[in-house]
């Protein structure tokens, strides 16, 4: 498997543009479970890492806590930025990947996706109940099975 690729900011940064030019609202919450779900995207299709920060299991879901820290004065509300220069490192192919993940959960309330995230028998739910990090390799492994998922679908 490929090394990471990027940042989690980098990340981040790209999709709170794509929400914020779209006109939609991305809450610290909602962008955790994308990061995660964006993680999950690079592992199954790309066979590499989008980025190389730990996913944590938290009571709401997954978090990497580094861009949760960097977003947490936001609180509750939407995540505005004024700089989005980090993005402009982000290759193309993996920027319309990118897109292609959080784009199909774009319209889907938070609470929906943390639901996703902690479906039965999830990599988020093991970790969480062992209290650690979730590993990649179950988030793989998890997903290998249950593509359309990382992309909003429900089971198919």
């Amino acid at each position: 498997m490929e090394k990471a690729k990027y940042s989690v900011i980098q990340v981040s940064e790209l999709i709170i543009y794509y929400y914020n030019m779209r006109e939609k609202k991305i809450t610290n919450l909602k962008l955790q479970k994308l990061l995660y779900f964006v993680q999950a995207y690079f592992l199954v299709e790309k066979n590499s890492i989008c980025f190389s920060e730990e996913i944590s299991a938290w009571r709401y879901g997954p978090v990497v806590e580094q861009a949760y820290h960097i977003y947490k004065f936001f609180g509750h509300k939407n995540i505005q930025l004024n700089n989005y220069d980090m993005i402009l490192d982000i290759e193309t192919q993996d920027f319309d990947d990118i897109i292609a993940v959080i784009d199909s959960y774009v319209d889907m309330p938070a609470w929906q996706i943390v639901e996703k995230s902690h479906a039965p028998g999830s990599p988020w739910e093991r970790a969480y109940t062992e209290d650690r990090n979730i590993d990649l390799e179950s988030v793989f492994e998890y997903f290998s099975e249950r593509r359309s998922e990382i992309l909003g679908k429900e089971n198919c």
